[in-house]
């Protein structure tokens, strides 16, 4: 039986849609809070509607953990700051 699963694994020749061994395993966790029960019924209703503004509290790319309870790992705020304050004039001159 085709899927959608199987037909993007195969557009993307990677393993997806799946946590197993050799799968790409890029994982969202949002911290989101249901105002209205939870089922398999309404699953898509809650993921379209009921995240948005919603934060992502834990992110894993290629099975590596990249955001841990909302802060980016390996990623220096204070620095990202002063290169960001550094290279912003020049976007502003292009407006």
């Amino acid at each position: 039986m085709e899927t959608n699963q199987r037909i993007a694994s195969r557009l993307f020749g990677q393993d997806l849609g799946q946590l197993s061994v050799g799968a790409a395993a890029d994982v969202v966790i949002y911290e989101a809070y249901a105002p209205t029960p939870f089922s398999a019924d309404n699953f898509m209703g809650h993921f379209l509607f009921g995240l948005y503004g919603a934060q992502a509290r834990h992110v894993a790319v290629a099975g590596k953990l990249r955001l841990h309870n909302g802060e980016v790992l390996g990623l220096d705020a204070a620095e990202a700051a002063a290169r960001a304050r550094e290279l912003s004039p020049s976007l502003w001159e292009r407006f």
